[in-house]
């Protein structure tokens, strides 16, 4: 498996708009056997969040960077995960 860093974006609703966390974002590693499976799965997580959570789901991606592991939570696909650990 490798690590891809994935970003996504969410929008607080119980947020006004100008408020500073109104959208926010998310970032982790998902340790997966391509890019497909990790953005797929890291999405299936996000929507799950949102939904539980009054959010949007936005948008998200992979990103090209390189990230340090233990910088950011890391998740390996297929594997369900608790809030707490991806740090939202």
């Amino acid at each position: 498996m490798i690590d891809h860093q994935y970003v996504a974006w969410f929008r607080n609703l119980s947020l006004a708009s100008t408020e500073q966390c109104h959208d926010w974002v998310a970032c982790f590693l998902v340790a997966a056997s391509d890019k497909n499976e990790a953005l797929h799965w890291a999405d299936e997580l996000c929507r799950d969040f949102a939904i539980r959570n009054d959010q949007v789901f936005l948008r998200s991606y992979l990103d090209a960077g390189r990230w340090e592991v233990g910088s950011v939570p890391r998740v390996v696909a297929g594997t369900s995960v608790s809030d707490e650990a991806i740090g939202w």
